[in-house]
Formats: structure tokens, sequence, C-alpha cells
């Protein structure tokens, strides 16, 4: 399965839809002086890749312009990430693979792993891999390991990840596998990947009084251009938003 399809098939829904308005009936009107730093402090990015949706329709676009989904040499979407987004060639950690070497197929493997998402559970890394991907470990050359994890050529590895991580997400809530446990980390990879309003909630009655750091999750959001989600962790959750997330922020955490 091409990664277009991976991600087309799993999020068919669950998408901030424009008219949803995070606490509606309860919450109070944010603060102008409090909305405005708000505004200052997210950078906007028409299209944005970080949101699956958007992703969705560049992934399309570069199929409706009649390149094939899962070519390894995919020139044209990286171009397209390059030029519209601002994303660097060295974003890109597996564009050049045919030049690398063998002697650094530990390095290889280790940013290939390092560019999924992951979460610790009992103590444990865990990295969370699409299903039907083989294991790193079982690849033993660098062109294997392209032709294996070939989005990685033509999709920034920072988009890539939190695809994935949203994918996950969307995912684990389908099919009702979503451990006390796993939430607080869900719940950071939906903020990530802009997630809509009801899977946020969800994800966040679902973590059973655990501590949450809200505030990494808000700034990942507000990083990723996510205003919805920001909205929806100020009116909601109560998270608090400095101007300057290294001079003037506090380490806002709530248990949820």
């Amino acid at each position: 399965m091409s990664f277009a399809s991976y991600v087309r098939k799993n999020s068919k829904r669950r998408f901030w839809t424009g008219t949803e308005c995070p606490g509606q009936a309860t919450a109070p009107p944010m603060d102008q002086n409090e909305s405005s730093k708000r505004e200052e402090a997210i950078p906007h990015r028409l299209p944005n890749p970080f949101n699956l949706r958007d992703l969705q329709a560049m992934l399309a676009l570069c199929c409706h312009q009649g390149v094939p989904e899962g070519v390894l040499s995919d020139t044209g979407l990286k171009d397209y990430f390059m030029k519209l987004c601002g994303f660097k060639e060295k974003d890109f950690i597996l564009a050049n693979w045919q030049s690398m070497s063998i002697k650094e197929i530990k390095r290889i493997k280790r940013r290939v792993r390092d560019a999924h998402p992951w979460m610790v559970k009992y103590g444990l890394h865990r990295v969370m891999f699409p299903p039907g991907k083989k294991p790193l470990d079982s690849l033993e050359t660098i062109e294997a390991i392209a032709l294996e994890y070939r989005e990685l050529t033509y999709i920034p590895q920072d988009v890539y990840r939190t695809a994935v991580g949203g994918v996950h997400v969307l995912r684990a809530l389908d099919i009702g596998r979503v451990e006390i446990d796993d939430a607080p980390w869900y719940l950071g990879w939906a903020c990530q990947a802009g997630l809509s309003a009801d899977v946020i909630r969800e994800l966040a009655g679902k973590c059973g009084g655990k501590w949450v750091p809200i505030d990494s999750w808000a700034r990942c959001a507000a990083e990723r251009g996510h205003i919805d989600v920001i909205d929806l962790l100020v009116v909601e959750f109560g998270f608090k938003v400095a101007h300057d997330s290294h001079r003037n922020s506090t380490n806002y955490s709530v248990f949820l």
C-alpha cells in the first residue's frame, strides 16, 4: 500500500470541519489580549502539510498530475514540499540514498527509526511503524531500506512522523485499542496532527486521571500551525498561552 493510500484509508473522518467551536455552550469568551498573543505565537501556512487533510490533498495533487503513487524517485512531490512549504534538502532523509555508503547503515537505520512517532510505555521507548513495514533490523542494504521506507525520499521526516502518528491514533480509536497508559501519548499525536475536537475530547476522557503534559502538546500543535487545537486546549482544558515560549510560558500540565 502506498503512503497516500495509507493516509487516505485510515483518516476518512475526524478532521476539523471549520464549523466546530470548542466549548461553545459553556466556555467563557477568550481574553482579547490572550487571543492576540496566541495569534502571534502560531505560524500560518497554507496548505499545512502537518494537517492530515491538507497532506491528503497534496498527495492527491501529485497523483492527479500524472505522478504514480509509491515511486522511489518522486521528485515532483519533493519539489512541491520544498517550494511551497519551505522544507530543505536535509529534511528528506533518504532522498540521496544512492550516494550513501554501506558504512553508514547503522546511522541511516537510526535516522529512519527516529522519523517515526514514539511513546513510552512501562518505561520502554516504543516506536510506532505503519502496518506491514519490514523491521529495520531485517534490512541489510541501504537500497532495501530506501525501498521499504521510500516515503522518506520525498516526504519531510517531520511531516511523515506527524502523519503516521495521527493515523496510528485514528486506527487505535477505530478498533477500540487505547489503553489508559497510551492515551496521554495518543493525545499528543492527535494535537500534532491537527485531529478534530471530538478525537481530542475522546482521548482526554480516556486518560483516567493520568498526568498529561498539555504544555508540550500545545507547543507541538502551535509549531505545526493548528490554531483550532490551541483554541480547544485554552477554552476547555485551561492551557495558558504565552507569547515567548522560552521566557514567558509556564510549564502547565493537568490531570485529565
